[in-house]
């Protein structure tokens, strides 16, 4: 698992498209030169995480749930929304 670094950063955009991930991000990922990495577009939201061969196939097995069954990507965001409001009430525990 990765150490508790800030779940939300900013990073830019450059000139040719590239964005900087932050030393720290990179050490905690394994993220070095020529790294491959996934994008992974959930409604209107863009992740970008590291590719593994773990990964692909949990990311392949979550599209297969999502578009195999005829689900839409406005049912898995609002599904999104709930695990991730869990996971954040998990680490930070509840701030209302």
């Amino acid at each position: 698992m990765a150490p508790k670094l800030k779940p939300i950063i900013t990073t830019k955009v450059g000139e040719k498209g590239q964005i900087t991930i932050p030393t720290e991000y990179r050490r905690a990922y394994n993220i070095e030169k020529d790294s491959q990495l996934l994008l992974i577009q959930i409604g209107d939201a863009l992740m970008i995480v590291p590719q593994d061969e773990a990964l692909e196939r949990i990311s392949k097995n979550i599209q297969d749930a999502i578009y195999g069954t005829g689900g839409t990507s406005k049912e898995a965001k609002a599904k999104l929304e709930k695990v991730r409001k869990k996971l954040f009430k998990e680490l930070y525990g509840d701030i209302s």
